[in-house]
């Protein structure tokens, strides 16, 4: 595991590794969990105050059980002396050894703040939130993983599905504020009707879509900006769920459904033309879910459901599903769109939700 030179950020996944806990069996990260929210402690080197930090994890220790939730804590000592110190506290989660201290100084160096520090992760291994122990704040510690996990473990009893299409929600790809920026970009910048393509041609066509969308193509540092943010977001999720390691973003757009015209856009595919069949995913953003009526997503293909990411969210398909995006009846809708895949044959977007 390298070191990173700058901060992680919420909605990024930690890698995966390899270590033995106490008991002396192997973890490997990515094959050894089993679901639900995971915290990580990063104890301090050859503090005595681990002690006290251990003993108030093991007391919290059933409540985030009962929230579905794994426990970890990790240092750079060996197997024995983790042995040793599980035996005299009594310990009931895994304490891990990393003697050389390659993962230890991972997660130090992506906080970038002094140990102890808590890591709180959702159940794909993407950071939530962490948190700093030092200066006599090692107390606070289980507390703060306990009230951010019981934020995101599931509410409810788990639901029974007959039917869903073939998609992928991804949280927390842009930050709240991200995506007030955002906004605050295409209410600034020059808008263009949305487009759609037919017979190989780009045309306006106000019975098959109403959108009016603002390109970010001549701000190149904004588009590196974006794309250093989405990309550890999207990328390792998108590899995992849909086997596929070629992100090469097309332009990247902000897109407004209006009630002034009942933004909308009829059944489509986004890759059903010559032109277009480089496109293999759409990726679609949220920017202000619950600030508009109507504007749902749904795919007819797979049933009557209506698909609708949280702010900052992104949902993630094949090209090759037909989807709608359905009017919106009152305030306006805000969304980001781009596509993953190869090198368009010809410039112009016309698709996506």
């Amino acid at each position: 595991m390298a070191k990173q030179n700058s901060p992680m950020e919420a909605g990024e996944r930690v890698p995966n590794f390899f270590l033995k806990d106490q008991w002396n069996k192997d973890f490997h990260f990515y094959v050894s969990i089993s679901g639900g929210p995971i915290v990580f402690v990063v104890l301090a080197p050859g503090d005595e105050g681990n002690k006290a930090l251990l003993r108030a994890l093991e007391k919290k220790l059933p409540e985030f059980e009962a929230q579905n939730a794994h426990l970890y804590a990790i240092s750079d000592d060996t197997v024995e002396s983790h042995a040793a110190l599980s035996r005299e506290l009594d310990l009931h989660f895994p304490l891990f050894a990393d003697p050389e201290g390659q993962v230890t100084g991972w997660f130090l160096s992506t906080a970038q703040v002094q140990a102890p520090v808590v890591f709180v992760l959702d159940p794909n291994q993407r950071l939530i939130s962490l948190k700093s122990g030092a200066n006599g704040e090692a107390s606070t510690l289980p507390g703060h993983a306990l009230r951010e996990v019981t934020k995101i473990a599931p509410k409810g009893k788990p639901r029974v599905f007959s039917e869903v299409a073939p998609v992928l929600f991804v949280p927390n790809v842009f930050t709240p504020d991200y995506c007030q920026h955002l906004i605050e970009l295409w209410q600034a910048g020059d808008h263009t009707d949305g487009m759609i393509r037919s017979g190989g041609e780009q045309k306006k066509d106000p019975y098959v879509k109403r959108r009016k969308d603002y390109s970010i193509v001549s701000d190149m540092e904004k588009v590196h900006e974006i794309r250093d943010i989405i990309g550890p977001r999207l990328g390792p999720e998108a590899e995992k769920i849909y086997y596929y390691g070629s992100f090469v973003f097309e332009a990247f757009r902000i897109g407004c459904y209006e009630d002034t015209d009942a933004g909308f856009f009829k059944p489509h595919r986004d890759n059903f033309s010559d032109n277009l069949e480089h496109r293999r995913y759409a990726v679609s953003i949220n920017l202000n879910t619950g600030e508009y009526e109507g504007g749902d997503l749904r795919f007819p293909e797979y049933g009557p459901d209506l698909y609708r990411p949280p702010p900052g969210g992104a949902i993630v398909f094949s090209c090759c599903l037909l989807h709608e995006v359905l009017p919106v009846t009152k305030g306006r809708r805000f969304v980001f769109l781009t596509f993953l895949g190869g090198s368009p044959k010809s410039k112009g977007n016309a698709g996506s939700g």
